[in-house]
Formats: C-alpha cells, structure tokens, sequence
C-alpha cells in the first residue's frame, strides 16, 4: 500500500507540526521525558520527528514502504523507520512508554488484534494517543484506501483493557472557544455523536 502517493496531506509537514504540538501537548504531563515512543501509522515521518526532539527516542513503524523511504532520510539519532505489520509487532513485551495510534487504527480491520498488540508492547502505567473518526460522523475525509470507522460505543469495547481518558472536549475546544462554556459532565453525553475522538489510555 502506498499511501503517501495516493495521499499527499501526509507529506505536509506544517499539518504534521500541527499534530505533534497537539499530541505533545496533551502528553507532556503524562509521559516522562525519556520515554521511549511507538508510533503507528508514522508515514513520513513528520510527527515521529518532532516528538523525538521532545522524548528520549522514538520507533516509527508503517506497512507503506514509499513512506518509510521518505520517513528513513532523517538524521535524528533517537529515531528509527521499520518496515512493520502493526497487527504483528516484533517487539518484546512492556518495551514502550507511550504508544501514538493518530489517526490511524481505523484503516486495520482486525482492530482487537491491533489493540491486543499496543497493550502488550505498553509498559505498565504506559499512555496510548488514540485519535479517530467516528463511524457515526455525516461527512467523512476522503481516503484512499479502505476504512473500518468504529462508533463511540464500539471503540470503548475495543479498548476494554485501557483506562480511557477523554481529551476531545479539550482538543476540539481549541477550534470552537464556547465549547469551553459546557461543563465537562454535559459534554461526555454528548460525545458519543462527536466528528472525531482524542482520547489518552492508560494501561492499568
């Protein structure tokens, strides 16, 4: 699969710095900063990269072999491209700090064995970013490739193991100032019909 050529918003690297300002931001009191850092789905790598200027290193892992080419060009020494299934991921257990799944779970189609494999490689008290569309959203962004959009509802099941820690409110707020007006309780009734999730789980 070469999505970095059917899909060129991957290769914008101000869209990239926006999403790792974005993840960091909620992380940053989370994660110690040494973490070693996973993340799925890193494309070219753009986010991978700036995380590992604020992390102690990170692995970038992508089955779009275009991708890693691109993502492999860069210098950092704490950060390293794979070629790699994330439904088969060849690291030992309890390896990482923090696992990014941005944008990303909802192009496998088996997501309790991708969910299964995160929870096994996240170190105990370890964070996962986990951002996504919701199946239930009227307009979806166009893909290039098969997508497997999972419900409010369904995605909580999926993600049974975790402790789930919501940040959509938080994220989405940014955009739309009043939203900060809503009072957190009345927000989380109202969140299963969001456009998209941010949420942070914790590995009990």
């Amino acid at each position: 699969m070469e999505y970095s050529v059917r899909n060129k918003k991957v290769l914008d690297k101000k869209r990239g710095a926006r999403i790792g300002i974005m993840i960091y931001n909620i992380l940053k009191s989370i994660v110690p900063n040494d973490a070693l850092v996973l993340d799925i789905g890193c494309s070219s790598g753009i986010v991978s990269e700036y995380l590992a200027e604020r992390f102690g290193s990170v692995v970038g892992i992508d089955i779009d072999q275009s991708s890693i080419k691109i993502a492999k060009r860069t210098k950092e020494a704490n950060l390293k491209f794979l070629f790699m299934d994330a439904t088969n991921l060849k690291f030992e257990d309890c390896t990482f700090d923090l696992v990014i799944l941005s944008q990303v779970h909802y192009y496998f189609k088996n997501q309790k064995k991708l969910f299964d494999g995160v929870y096994r490689v996240l170190k105990p008290g370890g964070a996962v970013f986990l951002s996504g569309t919701n199946k239930h959203r009227m307009i979806k962004p166009f893909e290039p490739v098969p997508t497997y959009y999972k419900s409010f509802w369904e995605l909580k099941k999926l993600l049974n193991k975790f402790e789930v820690n919501y940040q959509t409110k938080e994220v989405v707020g940014k955009n739309f100032p009043l939203l900060k007006l809503v009072p957190r309780q009345l927000f989380n009734m109202f969140e299963p019909l969001s456009p998209n999730f941010v949420w942070v789980l914790m590995k009990k």
